[in-house]
């Protein structure tokens, strides 16, 4: 079978063969350009190109004269490929809230068993920030994604919070067309109610009746994005 991958592709193979092999944690140093050319017989530009692809993709942490490490997780790599998804139009808005409802459905389940005082301290200093914000719509999307963002982290699952992260431009997005739609002080003050009640829930630890604020929440804001947000310019508002 013909190999198609280039000479760097297989570097970086190699070097992610390596940490799996060594079990090699983010933080630790990983060979040198050096070590690695003398090891492989490669050119020191294929391993630096190696090294910059890995980089890119959060794999590895490269610093001008100081030794490369083991990458820790960042959502900024998954961030621009939902970006790329949207701004291309090989996924829509309805894909976006139908991942963020997968997500967040099943995380806020896991908020209500898994939290602890300090998650709900978090929450609840965060649920105050909203109520005092609800005329001022840029501050208070900050606070609803953080909102967000904190129930993620509550779940105890670390992979929720960083996909939710890497959607956090596209939700910005989606938070400021639902909200344009909420114009009367009642329906500033029902968006915020959904947001007590899922609180309320999560901190009793009552799984069903958390998704089901989640649900409720989702459904209205779905509607009020879809009345804001028309087939021909939505896009351009989710990009912003």
């Amino acid at each position: 079978m013909v190999r198609r991958e280039t000479l760097a592709d297989q570097v970086a193979q190699h070097i992610r063969d390596v940490i799996d092999a060594r079990g090699l944690l983010p933080g630790d140093p990983i060979p040198t350009e050096i070590e690695i050319t003398q090891e492989l017989g490669v050119s020191r530009g294929i391993v630096r190109e190696a090294f910059r692809a890995l980089s890119a993709s959060g794999m590895i942490n490269v610093s001008s004269g100081r030794r490369s490490t083991v990458g820790t997780l960042q959502s900024s790599v998954l961030q621009n490929f939902f970006s790329h998804a949207l701004i291309t139009s090989q996924a829509d808005i309805d894909n976006l809230m139908t991942l963020r409802q997968a997500i967040e459905f099943s995380a806020v389940r896991l908020a209500a068993v898994n939290r602890t005082y300090g998650h709900l301290d978090q929450l609840k200093t965060t649920l105050d920030k909203m109520a005092v914000s609800l005329d001022r719509h840029n501050v208070y999307i900050q606070y609803d994604f953080q909102f967000h963002l904190l129930l993620c982290e509550a779940s105890g699952n670390v992979l929720f919070r960083l996909l939710i992260e890497s959607l956090s431009d596209a939700v910005h997005a989606t938070m400021r067309a639902g909200i344009r739609n909420r114009k009367s002080e009642n329906d500033k003050h029902l968006v915020q109610k959904k947001h007590e009640d899922i609180f309320l829930a999560v901190e009793r630890g009552d799984e069903d009746a958390a998704e089901a604020a989640m649900r409720t929440h989702f459904d209205a804001a779905i509607t009020a994005i879809r009345e804001n947000i028309t087939a021909d310019d939505d896009l351009d508002k989710i990009r912003g």
